[in-house]
């Protein structure tokens, strides 16, 4: 990034701005046309970085991307997207380390199960308000029995195909 100009600079572009156009001030200077410009709306006065202060991340920020787009969130803030992009890199920081608001907490053991056993796994769900699926990883992280468990105890280990069969029976008959 280029260093700021002096306040040297900014009186000469102030100087030669009187007599000059902007571009013909940009060239004699060695900056942009849009330098002279912005020099000229701050009253030729050196300024200490160009660059605007990040915004803070909103505090209902985490509540509105789940629900808006990424376009939306641009419209609904009033800012650019690089701001939005800044702003979801600092909500995945935060989830990684085990945070989001938006996270259920996972019910007692007894309570879950005495709760599946009385209404079954998908008024279960509707009354915590989640999914089968976040359920069915409360089961496991509970150790708890899910039906993907059931179905896998009910199948033989061994399976035989046809091609199995098929050859046995060459095998056995000659």
């Amino acid at each position: 990034m280029a260093e700021p100009l002096s306040q040297e600079v900014c009186d000469r572009i102030k100087r030669l701005r009187e007599v000059h156009p902007q571009r013909a001030v940009a060239e004699i200077v060695g900056c942009a046309v849009e330098t002279v410009r912005k020099i000229e709306q701050r009253g030729f006065k050196a300024g200490g970085g160009n660059r605007a202060r990040a915004l803070p991340l909103p505090q209902d920020y985490v509540i509105q991307a789940a629900v808006l787009t990424f376009d939306g969130l641009c419209a609904h803030y009033h800012v650019c997207t690089a701001t939005v992009s800044r702003w979801n890199k600092l909500i995945r920081r935060k989830r990684l380390h085990g945070y989001h608001p938006l996270t259920k907490p996972v019910p007692p053991r007894d309570e879950l199960e005495a709760k599946i056993k009385e209404v079954g796994v998908v008024l279960t769900a509707a009354h915590y308000g989640t999914s089968k699926n976040t359920l069915n990883k409360w089961r496991r992280l509970h150790g708890l029995p899910t039906r993907d468990d059931w179905k896998k105890a009910l199948m033989p280990e061994v399976r035989i195909g046809w091609v199995e069969r098929y050859v046995a029976e060459k095998r056995v008959g000659a």
